[in-house]
């Protein structure tokens, strides 16, 4: 998906951005359900956000990042 490639892209480059971690396959293929899902209107973002917080602590800048950039 050339949009989560551009995120990263992004991501990369802006030095406030915290890297995630996410690590595992079973993380890797949660991470993009759930954001798959949130680009595709499937769930709102503010579902999205609530999942990305839970599962990724004290990443609000990065959660922000994030779902700013999904399309409206």
């Amino acid at each position: 998906m050339s949009w989560l490639q551009g995120v990263s892209n992004a991501a990369k480059s802006d030095p406030k951005y915290k890297n995630l971690h996410i690590d595992t396959p079973k993380q890797i293929q949660s991470f993009m359900v759930q954001t798959h899902d949130a680009y595709r209107k499937k769930i709102s973002v503010e579902q999205y956000t609530r999942w990305l917080n839970g599962s990724y602590p004290n990443h609000e800048y990065e959660v922000s990042f994030i779902t700013e950039r999904l399309p409206k």
